[in-house]
């Protein structure tokens, strides 16, 4: 039994895969800023921008969000209304900031709906000039809430353009990808990220090889790095929580055989010698409980 997913519900239809609009690595995190707002300018007139940052890494959300209202939201040759819409329709900004808790860390779910709904909607300025939201967010953004943009001027150029600052695990990128291209409208998306920020700062010379390679290329390639430094962690994690297992069984051992209150000197008068041995090899991060074992019994 297999359940049809709602992308593939009419015959003949295959859900569209977004395009992939190119890869840039810039020198600078200023200079990954100003493409960002350079990209959202140049289509938030014909299609819905989302742009998934960073977050409060770097400053990198809120650095984003204010160049957007000075460079768009507050440009009088935009197209973008200065003020937010009037109370009556929401007190709905042009350039919306998604996130899960507000700068006085209130949880912001009740209005995430709403900002969601708004930002593939198309408005239109006093001279009836169209333009679309643009959508600022970070990881929380990036997955689960439904961007569903049935405009169809805003399709035919190509559906909601996602904007990403950052590649992250494998699973989280198709989350982000599926932010566009949702059921059976097209989508895309454009990736701007920075030398001066992770991989590329503490890898040298990774930018110039992916800037050899075309943009899927370069995508996957980040991809791969990113899942394999996620199971070189989980690795260490799990070596540190068995160390953590071989040293609590070590301690309870040792001090079941040398007991003493629990407000007794330490290291202790009687046993002043195997304290301080006991204290060394907890330093020690032994590779395997055989290894620990050893070393106590000497």
């Amino acid at each position: 039994y297999e359940v049809p997913q709602f992308l593939h519900t009419c015959d003949n239809t295959e859900k569209e895969e977004a395009i992939n609009r190119g890869v840039a690595i810039l020198k600078r995190s200023s200079e990954m800023v100003d493409e960002v707002v350079k990209a959202a300018k140049s289509s938030y007139t014909k299609c819905p921008v989302l742009i998934i940052t960073r977050g409060s890494e770097g400053d990198e959300l809120n650095t984003v969000y204010q160049r957007l209202i000075k460079d768009i939201a507050n440009n009088a040759e935009e197209r973008m209304p200065e003020q937010p819409w009037p109370a009556s329709r929401g007190d709905v900004h042009a350039v919306q900031l998604l996130q899960e808790r507000n700068a006085q860390g209130e949880l912001m779910i009740d209005e995430c709906n709403a900002i969601v709904e708004h930002a593939t909607k198309r408005c239109y300025t006093e001279r009836r000039e169209p333009y679309f939201r643009i959508t600022v967010t970070d990881m929380f953004g990036g997955r689960g809430h439904d961007f569903d943009c049935m405009d169809e001027g805003a399709n035919a150029a190509g559906g909601m353009l996602v904007i990403a600052t950052s590649i992250p695990d494998a699973r989280e990128w198709t989350q982000w990808k599926g932010r566009t291209a949702r059921q059976d409208r097209p989508g895309q998306f454009l990736v701007l990220l920075s030398e001066e920020e992770e991989p590329f700062s503490t890898e040298p010379g990774l930018a110039p090889l992916l800037r050899g390679m075309s943009a899927d290329a370069a995508i996957n390639e980040l991809l791969r790095r990113k899942d394999a430094s996620i199971t070189q962690t989980l690795a260490a994690f799990e070596g540190q929580q068995a160390r953590g297992a071989w040293q609590n069984e070590m301690c309870e051992k040792y001090y079941a055989e040398k007991p003493r209150g629990h407000d007794a000197a330490w290291p202790s008068e009687d046993h002043r010698r195997t304290d301080i041995k006991l204290r060394d090899m907890l330093r020690v991060p032994y590779a395997t409980g055989q290894k620990l074992r050893d070393a106590a019994s000497e």
